[in-house]
């Protein structure tokens, strides 16, 4: 799994590992990394970025090694970004690189693994970002939106092979990433505008418990009253 060690990444890793499965995560700043290796000692946690493909390479198969096989890969990392008219271009040039060429690769480098071990999932987390495209975000929406494409695509091509494609879409969840923009998450919680990490790894967790024989191309799992 990708950005395990913070946020929605880490509550991911908690809820699968309390449910007994074996994970690997990775996060790319140190600091980070070490709070995963803190916080989640039953965890393998590595250092890399999902924008650099020898780091995945490695990383890949550093999980493969330290888990005995791949089942299953949750793509969760990402950065934030906002418009080209404000951002540098090789700013909004890493938030496509982190967003969807790394999940491009991640998939491809671990679909024949996890085919090798009988089968499995490959999930992404996305954004409904993809969907609302509010404005002044047009880095961070295409970025979404093309993952959006790749995973609907890509899960067609590899369902022959016995690996199950989702893309999952949370809508406002309490993170980092919300945090300056919604100060008062407490009451958009008990009102039902925010969700919350737990609930999405909830949600991951339900993908990864499928039987081979469903595949669930696409969850959106965002409050109650997000009405979008």
């Amino acid at each position: 799994m990708s950005g395990g060690t913070h946020g929605i990444g880490r509550a991911i890793c908690a809820h699968l590992l309390d449910l007994g499965a074996k994970v690997f995560t990775f996060a790319r700043h140190p600091d980070h990394v070490e709070a995963g290796r803190e916080g989640l000692p039953e965890a393998t946690v590595g250092i890399g970025n999902q924008g650099d493909l020898d780091d995945l390479t490695r990383l890949v198969g550093e999980a493969e090694a330290a888990l005995g096989g791949l089942d299953a890969v949750v793509v969760n990392a990402g950065i934030g970004g906002s418009s080209v008219n404000t951002m540098e271009t090789a700013a909004w040039g890493e938030v496509m690189n982190v967003n969807l060429l790394g999940p491009m690769h991640l998939a491809a480098l671990a679909t024949p693994r996890i085919e090798a071990a009988g089968g499995g999932h490959v999930v992404f987390l996305g954004s409904m970002s993809a969907k609302t495209r509010s404005e002044g975000g047009d880095v961070y929406v295409a970025s979404k939106l093309g993952l959006r494409g790749f995973a609907d695509s890509y899960g067609r091509g590899v369902a022959g092979r016995g690996v199950s494609v989702c893309l999952i879409e949370p809508g406002l969840v309490r993170s980092e990433m919300t945090a300056e923009a919604h100060p008062e998450w407490e009451r958009d919680v008990a009102e039902a505008r925010m969700i919350l990490a737990d609930d999405v790894a909830r949600t991951v967790a339900f993908v990864l418990a499928q039987p081979p024989r469903v595949c669930l191309p696409m969850v959106q799992v965002r409050p109650r009253m997000q009405l979008i």
